[in-house]
């Protein structure tokens, strides 16, 4: 508005006649000595009463805010959903991860989950504080919201049972309920998400399973050790990425479950002698592929493809490792599948056709 005053004001200078100087004083155009046409007058009336309004109440806000915007606002929202428990990085960008943080706290309050930082989020945003809980022994209940050193405490008792993976922010926010719900589920109690005096005696009496150091003992959830290390490589190196932390928490179960399917084995999570002989014996079918490509395939065929699947966002940016392991194999079926192809999982000629 500024500018635009400032543009009108240099254009009325230029066209007028006596050539005067338009001046500013006390809020309101003053001419000294000269006459200023009615327009003028209305043009540097709005700028003085827009840079007065900004004056006193700071930058103006360009709410509301969409997918896609940017700029300090956007920012500003971000650190306001950081202090509400969702994580999100201070980029000044309106990307997926802030819409993903957006909702889901419009959702918690109650509030229409549309993803538009309107005027509602942000006062629940801004009116937003942390309930702090009784802050007695562990017989206290806590839940989404709730912070404190004890929170910090049920973090690190969830962390060290194998699901809470997260800094230890002594703030209950949607990661810890997810964890708390987890470990509910896994050990019979009952899946609220609250993490009461039942969920606290599981949590400080849990002890991780340690297997038989041989590797003819059985795998399970819970287990850990080296044995755990060396099933986490293995299932690595045939494709299915799990962390090496040496303890067999729900990712481990989860690629293990999906190797077993994959190999014709009994799918019920658990490494046993056929698991762990399969995997170690496991070699990649058909280092440089001709032709289709198809789960274990590995090469330069096998990276040439996943850089398409990337390119067209159904694969994971880095992902490009040239073994055609769990994660390539679930791009290429999705991509079948949106394109009305056969979604068997394996890049043939129709696939080639319109992927590239």
């Amino acid at each position: 508005m500024e500018t635009f005053g400032y543009l009108q004001t240099s254009e009325e200078y230029e066209s007028s006649e006596s050539r005067a100087l338009v001046c500013v004083q006390n809020g309101l155009p003053s001419v000294p000595d000269f006459k200023i046409s009615g327009q003028m007058m209305a043009v540097v009336a709005g700028a003085a009463c827009s840079a007065a309004v900004l004056g006193s109440t700071g930058e103006a806000q360009a709410f509301p805010l969409y997918p896609g915007d940017s700029g300090p606002d956007v920012t500003y929202v971000q650190n306001l959903l950081t202090s509400a428990g969702y994580s999100v990085p201070a980029t000044g960008y309106y990307g997926s991860l802030t819409e993903s943080a957006v909702t889901s706290f419009q959702a918690a309050r109650g509030l229409g989950a549309d993803a538009i930082v309107g005027s509602a989020t942000l006062n629940a945003l801004e009116g937003f504080i942390p309930v702090e809980p009784d802050s007695g022994g562990r017989t206290g209940t806590f839940r989404f919201g709730d912070s404190g050193a004890r929170v910090g405490d049920l973090q690190i008792l969830l962390a060290n049972a194998g699901y809470f993976s997260g800094a230890t922010t002594s703030y209950f926010g949607s990661q810890t309920e997810d964890a708390v719900i987890r470990f509910q589920r896994a050990n019979g109690l009952t899946v609220d998400g609250v993490a009461g005096p039942a969920t606290f005696a599981a949590l400080n009496n849990f002890v991780p399973v340690q297997p038989d150091p041989g590797s003819s003992g059985n795998l399970r959830f819970g287990s850990s050790g080296a044995e755990v290390t060396r099933l986490q490589n293995a299932l690595t190196d045939a494709g299915y990425s799990v962390p090496a932390t040496g303890y067999f928490g729900s990712q481990t179960e989860s690629a293990v479950i999906s190797f077993q399917r994959a190999s014709g084995l009994v799918a019920d999570g658990i490494a046993g002698p056929a698991t762990l002989g399969a995997l170690i014996g496991f070699v990649p079918v058909n280092p440089q592929p001709v032709g289709s490509l198809r789960f274990g395939d590995s090469g330069a065929s096998v990276t040439r493809l996943q850089n398409l699947l990337i390119d067209r966002g159904f694969l994971a940016a880095g992902l490009n490792t040239g073994y055609f392991g769990a994660a390539t194999e679930a791009a290429l079926t999705a991509f079948q599948r949106a394109n009305g192809l056969v979604a068997d999982g394996i890049y043939g000629s129709a696939t080639a056709s319109i992927l590239g």
